[in-house]
């Protein structure tokens, strides 16, 4: 049984903390999250909405019935329970249906603050949805008027530890600097939460961050009218999977998370990332901030997702407008060899799948791009290999590749 009770609040210095003791069988753990006390106003910890929607993904994996203090809305508990919860166990039996006992309210907040927010994370998806909203959308009521960061365990091995950077700071908090200066330049507000919560309930993050950042949403509902969630995969990578990673059934899960107060879009659910990428090109704030890297806190310019992202800019001829975030030259050095994976990977890899097209079709693939395509078919057996091991020593796999420049392998 997962116990949630009513939580405490503090403030010190200008920082609001809330901090709540949620009980796993016998187990005590003390969650707690920290943000600007300008903001404390538009706290809703009076329901658990918020902790169901953080909590719910555990109790599924490791079969917990659950219990709130506070009551949970109507609306969402009904969601949870008739949509994610079938979905999720339809898809894996293992995963269990947990029993919710709770009071639960059906009438909203007022008055609200009608904040209309999207992630600024400053990553390709984040940059698109911000794009679409706000430059292509013309309806003034749907535009985004507040940016936000969460710190909850994106930049974080499955251990539960966070990814440092060189400065030997979390990669997390080096790239919150820069979504800062993008809020700046941007002219919008930028509300920061920090969490213990990737500490205290360790989970791997690609099967629950949907969960972690709608959540931290539920917790301010009297702040957001809506909420763009920024989408990893379009239509055609859609697909519930529990097990492997809740990206794909983002489409279906967070309008799910919807209350009577905050109403969630899984925004530009329709575009593949290398559209997202050619969306962005001419984007003078994209070109100045954007930041994809996850192993450190500016773009490393050799891990998948740097080269990924570099590539497409390439076959669209537009990698040039992007020297403030990227080393060209150290791309231009490698760009056979980063090629050269994406022959190799795109019968297997869902974002080479889309990658691979789109370079053939601008004549990017040279003969030294197959010929490195063969020296990864040779060792891939030693790139399988090394998925396996521990996140500490695959993080010397990481530095020791980029040391002798070679292809981060993950």
């Amino acid at each position: 049984m997962i116990t949630v009770k009513k939580p405490r609040i503090t403030q010190e210095n200008g920082i609001s903390t809330v901090t709540t003791e949620v009980w796993f069988d016998q187990e005590k753990k003390e969650l707690a999250f920290w943000f600007d006390s300008t903001y404390e106003p538009y706290l809703t910890v009076d329901r658990g909405d918020g902790f169901l929607v953080e909590l719910f993904y555990f109790a599924m994996r490791y079969h917990h019935d659950m219990t709130f203090e506070c009551p949970i809305s109507e609306r969402l508990l009904f969601q949870i329970e008739t949509c994610i919860f079938d979905a999720n166990h339809e898809a894996d039996a293992d995963f269990y249906v947990p029993k919710i006992i709770c009071q639960t309210v059906d009438e909203p907040y007022t008055p609200q603050g009608g904040a209309v927010a999207t992630g600024c994370s400053c990553g390709v998806d984040a940059l698109s949805s911000l794009y679409s909203m706000n430059e292509k959308n013309d309806l003034a009521g749907h535009k985004v008027n507040l940016l936000t960061y969460f710190h909850v365990g994106d930049a974080m091995y499955d251990n539960g530890k966070e990814v440092m950077d060189a400065s030997d700071r979390p990669v997390n908090l080096v790239q919150y600097d820069n979504a800062k200066r993008f809020a700046q330049a941007a002219e919008l507000p930028l509300l920061f939460v920090d969490t213990n919560f990737a500490y205290e309930i360790v989970m791997p993050q690609g099967k629950v961050h949907t969960y972690r950042h709608c959540g931290i949403v539920l917790f301010f509902q009297k702040l957001f009218r809506t909420y763009y969630y920024a989408s990893s995969f379009n239509l055609d990578g859609f697909k519930v999977v529990p097990s492997v990673d809740c990206s794909f059934a983002d489409l279906f899960t967070v309008p799910n998370f919807s209350t009577d107060n905050v109403t969630f879009y899984s925004s530009d659910a329709t575009y593949s990332r290398v559209r997202k990428t050619q969306q962005i090109a001419d984007y003078p704030l994209a070109q100045q901030f954007l930041n994809v890297c996850w192993t450190s806190g500016k773009n490393c310019g050799v891990c998948p997702k740097c080269a990924r992202t570099q590539m497409t800019l390439d076959a669209f001829g537009k990698l040039e407008q992007f020297g403030a975030v990227f080393d060209l030259e150290q791309h231009r050095k490698k760009k056979a060899m980063q090629v050269g994976y994406a022959v190799y990977a795109h019968k297997k890899d869902y974002y080479y799948k889309e990658i691979y097209p789109l370079l053939k079709k601008a004549h990017k693939i040279s003969m030294a791009s197959r010929l490195w395509a063969v020296c990864f078919w040779l060792a891939g057996p030693v790139e399988r290999w090394m998925r396996k091991q521990p996140p500490e020593k695959r993080k010397k796999f990481v530095d020791f590749a980029k040391k002798v420049n070679l292809r981060v392998p993950y």
